[in-house]
């Protein structure tokens, strides 16, 4: 199975929904993973990330957020802050 390099915010909501749809009882019945892996293309250790940041988030702010983080952290790391940017630039424009 190739699996796709990262999934969009609607799928991974997608993905939480028929996640807790599956569930009975606490638990998702034997082999019940493997269609959606399929269908999105992802590991059941994706499924797994997802489900569990899902949990995370509900316990702490009472909303299910697993949306990706890798827009929040990636790029380059700030190296100075914003009011000592703009303090250089009007010093130099002076």
């Amino acid at each position: 199975m190739t699996t796709k390099p990262r999934l969009t915010d609607a799928q991974r909501t997608e993905v939480y929904v028929r996640l807790s749809l599956l569930k009975s009882n606490g638990r998702i019945k034997q082999g019940g993973l493997k269609p959606l892996c399929d269908e999105f293309g992802v590991t059941k250790m994706t499924l797994s990330k997802i489900w569990r940041r899902a949990c995370e988030t509900k316990a702490a702010t009472g909303v299910a957020v697993v949306n990706s983080l890798i827009k929040s952290n990636s790029g380059r790391r700030a190296n100075r802050d914003l009011a000592n940017v703009r303090a250089q630039v009007t010093a130099v424009h002076a």
